[in-house]
C-alpha cells in the first residue's frame, strides 16, 4: 500500500467513524448540545429555562441556520454532517503534516479517537478545533494574515484557539510578521463582538454574564478545591474561582511562552501546550474539548498511551453526566485526565524531547 493510499484510507476511515457518530447522536438527540439548543429557544425544552444564547458572536451565527431547521433531530443531523466534514479536513490537514519537514504525525490517534467517535456532533468543537489547526498551519507557510484571521475567528467562536496566540509570537521571525498576525487576529476578533453587540446587545451582554457567573466547575481543578474548602467548612466563591482561573492560565501562558522564545519549538508544539494549559486551568471543562488539544497532539506524536487515558477520563465524565453515576467520580475522572495532559505535557516541555522534529519560520 502505498503513502497516498493509506492517507486516502485515513480519510474514508475518519467519514466511516463520523457517520457511526452521527448515527448514535440520532438514536440518542439528548446526548447533543444542538438537540437541547433547539428544543429550548424553540420554547420546547423542559431542561434550560428560555434565555438569550449564551455562546460567543460566531457560534451564535453558526447555530442560527440550524434553528431554521424543522425540528431539532435536522438540526442535529446538519451539524453531524457539518462536524464530519470538519473531521476529515483535520485528518487531511494531519497528511499534510509529513511536507512540514516534521516526522509524520500520529494520523491514527485522530482517526481512531475514542474521544472522536462518541464526541463529533455533540457541538462544534471539531469545526473549530479545524480552524485553530488551519492557523496553526498558515505560519508553517509564513501566511501570518492568514494564520492571525483563523486564530481570531476561532476566539470569537469558542474562545480556546487564543491560548496560543501569545505563546506563539516567538516563534515568528520578525517584528512585522507578528505584528500583522496580531492585527489580522484583533480585527477577526473584534469585528464579531462589536457586530453581536450592534444587533443583538441582550444576548452580547449575557453572554458575557454567563462566562463570568457560569458555576459548572465539577469537572475541573476548580471543582477538586471547591472540595476542599468544603470538607474543612471553607467557601470558596465564584468570584475567587475566576479570579484564580484567570490568573493561573496567564501565568502558564506566560511560562509557555518563555519556553517557546527559550527552546525554539514546532509551532504545533507550542499550540499543543497552549491547549492542555487552556484545558488544565480553564473554570469549566465539557468532555468534547478533549477535541480541542487532539489534532496538535497527534500532529506531535505525543505518546498514545497517556493522550488515551486523558480521552478515557473524558468518557467517563460523559457517562457520569448521562447515566447518572455517583458525583465522588468527579475528582476521579479530572484528576486522571490533568496529570495524564499534564505528562503528555511534561513529555513536550522536557528538553531533549524527541519530538523536536520540525522548526519554526
Amino acid at each position: 500500500m502505498t503513502l497516498e493510499d493509506l492517507h486516502r484510507r485515513h480519510l474514508i476511515d475518519t467519514a466511516f467513524r463520523g457517520g457511526l457518530s452521527v448515527a448514535l447522536y440520532l438514536a440518542f438527540p439528548a446526548f447533543s448540545d444542538v438537540y437541547r439548543l433547539w428544543e429550548r429557544e424553540s420554547g420546547n425544552g423542559a431542561q434550560w429555562t428560555q434565555t438569550p444564547f449564551e455562546y460567543p458572536p460566531v457560534s451564535a451565527l453558526f447555530y442560527e441556520p440550524l434553528s431554521w431547521l424543522p425540528s431539532s433531530r435536522w438540526a442535529v443531523t446538519l451539524n453531524g454532517i457539518i462536524m464530519i466534514g470538519a473531521a476529515v479536513a483535520i485528518t487531511r490537514a494531519l497528511t499534510r503534516g509529513s511536507n512540514l519537514n516534521e516526522t509524520s504525525p500520529d494520523i491514527k490517534m485522530w482517526v481512531a479517537s475514542p474521544a472522536l467517535l462518541l464526541f463529533l456532533p455533540i457541538n462544534w468543537d471539531v469545526l473549530v478545533a479545524l480552524i485553530a489547526v488551519l492557523g496553526v498551519a498558515a505560519l508553517y507557510h509564513n501566511r501570518s494574515a492568514l494564520a492571525g484571521f483563523w486564530h481570531g475567528i476561532g476566539t470569537a467562536f469558542k474562545v480556546f484557539p487564543g491560548a496560543v496566540v501569545f505563546p506563539i509570537l516567538p516563534l515568528i521571525n520578525s517584528w512585522r510578521r507578528r505584528s500583522i498576525f496580531l492585527l489580522c487576529g484583533l480585527i477577526a476578533l473584534v469585528v464579531p463582538y462589536l457586530t453581536y453587540a450592534f444587533v443583538e446587545p441582550g444576548q452580547w451582554l449575557f453572554h458575557l454574564e454567563f462566562a463570568s457567573d457560569r458555576g459548572d466547575i465539577q469537572s475541573t481543578i476548580w471543582g477538586i478545591l471547591d472540595r476542599v474548602y468544603d470538607a474543612v467548612g471553607a467557601d470558596l466563591s465564584n468570584g475567587t474561582i475566576n479570579v484564580l482561573s484567570s490568573m493561573s492560565l496567564a501565568a502558564a501562558l506566560l511560562l509557555i511562552t518563555w519556553w517557546a522564545d527559550r527552546t525554539r519549538p514546532t509551532f504545533a508544539e507550542v499550540a499543543a501546550v497552549g491547549v492542555i494549559a487552556m484545558l488544565t486551568f480553564n473554570k469549566v471543562f465539557k468532555p468534547q474539548y478533549i477535541l480541542w488539544a487532539l489534532p496538535f497532539l497527534a500532529w506531535i506524536r505525543a505518546d498514545r498511551l497517556k493522550v488515551r487515558i486523558a480521552e478515557s477520563a473524558a468518557v467517563l465524565q460523559f457517562a457520569v453526566i448521562y447515566l447518572a453515576l455517583p458525583g465522588f467520580i468527579y475528582p476521579i475522572h479530572t484528576a486522571i485526565r490533568v496529570v495524564s495532559l499534564g505528562l503528555v505535557a511534561s513529555d513536550i516541555l522536557r528538553p531533549g524531547s524527541n519530538r523536536s522534529h520540525g522548526r519554526t519560520s
